[in-house]
This record gives structure tokens, sequence and C-alpha cells, in this order.
């Protein structure tokens, strides 16, 4: 693993590229996520890569939640509560009527 200092001088200087060359819509948590990759990658090593998927895909269903642009993290916990609430008390309404 001698080529992982090296990869931490080249991705930031990837990073400044990006930045400078391509519009700032482009420049999102995917290309901030390369910098942590590389850390990553020095801490547990390459074998790490497989287990982020899942919370990608979390992250997905979060953002969905998202109903407000302006407070988006407030925003994302009111709806996640409000879809347990409604899923559990749907839940609980089958229940009784099947008894």
């Amino acid at each position: 693993m001698a080529r992982i200092p090296r990869w931490h001088q080249e991705i930031g200087k990837i990073v400044c590229m990006f930045e400078k060359e391509l519009p700032s819509s482009f420049m999102d948590l995917q290309v901030h996520l390369l910098i942590h990759l590389v850390d990553e990658v020095e801490l547990v090593g390459v074998v790490s890569y497989h287990l982020m998927f899942f919370l990608e895909r979390y992250m997905k269903k979060l953002k969905g939640f998202a109903r407000q642009r302006e407070k988006i993290e407030g925003s994302m916990a009111e709806g996640y509560i409000s879809y347990g609430s409604f899923y559990y008390s749907n839940e609980y309404i089958k229940q009784i009527d099947n008894k």
C-alpha cells in the first residue's frame, strides 16, 4: 500500500481540477466522497467498498422524505417519523380488522 500517500495528494488535485473546469452543479457529495474513500482504503482496505451500497440506498430513501429544500435535515426527519407512524398504525389497524 505504498501508493496511498500519493493518492492523498492526487485526489486533492483532481477534485480541484473538477471544481475549476466543471460547473458548480456537478460538485455534489459524490465528488467529495472521493476524498474520504482514500482515507477509508488506508484504514480498512479495498474490501470495505462493497459495504457502502446499503448506506447509499438508505440515503436515497431518506432523501425521498425531504419536502422542503431550505431545511432539508429537519424535513427528512419529519418525513421519516410520519412514515413510521403511518406504517405502524396501518399494521395495528390490520391486526384489529383481522380479529
